[in-house]
């Protein structure tokens, strides 16, 4: 099931079972890095008729992101680029920090097999005219 699914409409728009983490990430974020739990992650189509543009055109396609390797790499290089969310990980005790990372590589090794990792996705891009 995909999780994006399972959020709230309203605020917090959290999943239940990632509150807590990202409360305590929000407390020691700066207002740079903090997280906005208060806004739905969604295309905004009403955003840009609002702002002018007339004939919006939401385009939604589905593809899988091929990683050419294991779970367990595809863990570490994500990990080594997204630097605001190394304190999500880095906050958390030895043992919430191994479960972490255990869900996330668990997660990925769903899409393994056996040679890279298929993770799918879903790309919306908004096109509108002036």
């Amino acid at each position: 099931m995909n999780p994006w699914l399972a959020l709230r409409p309203e605020a917090p728009c959290v999943l239940d079972k990632d509150g807590i983490a990202l409360a305590k990430f929000n407390e020691r974020a700066t207002a740079r890095t903090r997280l906005e739990t208060a806004l739905l992650p969604e295309p905004f189509v009403g955003h840009f008729n609002a702002a002018g543009f007339r004939d919006t055109r939401e385009d939604r396609r589905s593809m899988a992101l091929p990683w050419p390797g294991s779970p367990n790499e595809l863990w570490q290089h994500l990990y080594d680029i997204a630097v605001p969310l190394r304190p999500l990980f880095d906050g958390l005790s030895g043992d919430e920090r191994a479960a972490a990372i255990g869900e996330s590589v668990a997660g990925y090794a769903q899409y393994y097999d056996g040679k890279s990792v298929n993770v799918p996705a879903s790309i919306v891009t908004v096109s509108a005219r002036t």
